[in-house]
């Protein structure tokens, strides 16, 4: 090949040549990195030791009771309080067995409700029995199982329809001592 134009050498090396750090800008990126992290240390110590003077002094007073007055509507409110809290720690399953031996000895009454009232010592019970009789062995057989005395507060009839049979409705307060 004689004497044409010759064609330039191609460089195919495109990485850029690496710059390494030197150990001078190492040692002082590493010394400001030290400075820093003093000073946050230094900084939490010293909110240490405020807090701790604040606990300090702040419980080393003497401790003094401030004595507020009464009045009757607070007084009222502790008593609703005591009362409530008294009415739900009551024990009920003695209670709730004696209505259930009484419903077993007595299939024909239907009960439809029992409502109990701590503070007035009673429980309301709502029920339907066919006979009057019924009715009347019920309310012994609650008086028998110690739950006190069975008052017969409401009763009344009522008739289904013209062939079928009526049914007695009644509402009995039956004193229990909690």
């Amino acid at each position: 090949m004689d004497g044409g134009p010759v064609m330039p050498t191609l460089d195919l090396n495109f990485a850029q040549p690496c710059r390494r750090f030197s150990p001078t800008l190492m040692w002082i990126l590493a010394a400001l990195l030290l400075a820093i992290a003093g000073a946050l240390l230094y900084q939490q110590q010293l909110l240490k030791q405020q807090i701790e003077a604040k606990t300090n002094t702040s419980t080393a007073g003497p401790i003094t009771k401030s004595v507020v007055p009464q009045s009757p509507a607070l007084m009222h409110s502790i008593a609703l309080a005591h009362e409530t809290q008294r009415a739900l720690n009551l024990a009920w399953l003695p209670t709730l067995k004696a209505l259930e031996q009484v419903q077993q000895a007595n299939p024909e009454i239907k009960l439809l409700s029992i409502q109990p009232s701590p503070s007035k010592s009673e429980i309301v019970i709502t029920g339907q029995t066919a006979k009057f009789d019924d009715l009347v062995q019920y309310q012994n057989s609650l008086h028998k199982q110690g739950l006190g005395e069975a008052v017969l507060l409401s009763q009344h009839s009522d008739v289904l329809d013209t062939g079928a049979k009526s049914t007695i409705g009644f509402m009995l307060a039956v004193g229990w001592r909690p």
